[in-house]
């Protein structure tokens, strides 16, 4: 008995990739529209290189009801047999893509149709059972699923100390950043820290971007800005660009500072859905900080 795999290709890659490294098919189809092709190439390429698994693409309407079952038959006809059991993940791709796997498949005994939350949280939604996906992700691995540009420059934090990675040039942190990488990579969710990490506007310009602190959870990421010295709600905004642009969908963002933060300022994170901390308040270092932290983890990101 073969095990094959078939995922729905939107908007959102990695429960996509997660439940494919999860389940260890043996084959693997990725439904994709035009839209989304370039997302299912970068799919295909991480679990052809990690996972070696055999990867088929098919393409569907996105949004042609008649046409969507009229294709979908046709796939069920090519490659649906007894002898073989198969999970479709629902997570991904359009409304009419979920609705028409759903309706077409649910009634076959050897078909298990699944959905996977921002936190790794597997739902089999025809016998309604939930588990925890044990399935870490490296930060390299999110960022090229994500199709952000390739990392130029970046220390990391590894067994409490500050290393360089090899392709860096000198860099010196600031003290407070390396302060914060620190702290947080004591927090028992964290299982890599990065900091100063460098993404160039393109592949071509020499101008970059810079984060502060990133901390992979081992589901999801975490981008930290850190300001020591002035700041306002023009920083916050910028914050939050570099974070929905390099960091995906389910990526998590805080704002700490080493002053007092204004309430425009609080109000402005709040309204961009970024944890805001000052250790100006040190109640909140690290106890506070982590259960802050906690408590946005686990939360689903709206879109």
């Amino acid at each position: 008995m073969k095990h094959i795999h078939i995922a729905l290709i939107g908007g959102q890659i990695y429960p996509v990739y997660l439940g494919i490294a999860d389940e260890q098919p043996d084959k693997v189809i990725l439904v994709h529209s035009e839209e989304s092709k370039p997302e299912a190439k970068r799919i295909k390429q991480e679990v052809e290189r990690n996972l070696q698994a055999k990867v088929l693409s098919q393409s569907l309407s996105p949004v042609d009801v008649p046409q969507i079952f009229h294709q979908i038959q046709a796939l069920s006809e090519q490659i649906i047999t007894p002898d073989n059991a198969y999970t479709i993940n629902l997570t991904s791709g359009t409304k009419p893509w979920s609705i028409a796997f759903y309706h077409y498949f649910s009634p076959m005994p050897n078909v298990k149709l699944i959905y996977i939350d921002q936190n790794g949280c597997i739902s089999d939604l025809k016998t309604l059972e939930s588990r925890l996906s044990k399935v870490g992700l490296d930060m390299d691995l999110i960022f090229r699923l994500n199709g952000t540009p390739s990392i130029v420059e970046y220390e990391k934090i590894s067994d409490g100390r500050l290393e360089k990675c090899p392709i860096a040039k000198e860099l010196l942190a600031k003290w407070f950043e390396r302060y914060i990488a620190k702290l947080l990579y004591q927090w028992k969710w964290s299982k890599e820290v990065r900091l100063n990490v460098k993404f160039p506007y393109s592949e071509q310009a020499k101008v970059k971007n810079e984060i502060d602190v990133i901390v992979n959870s081992g589901n999801r990421l975490l981008f930290v800005e850190c300001k020591s010295g002035g700041f306002s709600p023009i920083d916050v905004d910028k914050f939050r660009t570099v974070v929905k642009n390099y960091g995906g969908m389910a990526c998590k963002a805080l704002f700490i500072t080493y002053k007092p933060m204004t309430q425009e300022v609080l109000e402005k994170c709040a309204d961009s859905g970024i944890v805001a901390c000052s250790i100006a308040d040190h109640n909140k270092v690290p106890g506070e900080l982590y259960q802050m932290l906690e408590e946005e983890l686990f939360k689903i990101n709206k879109k």
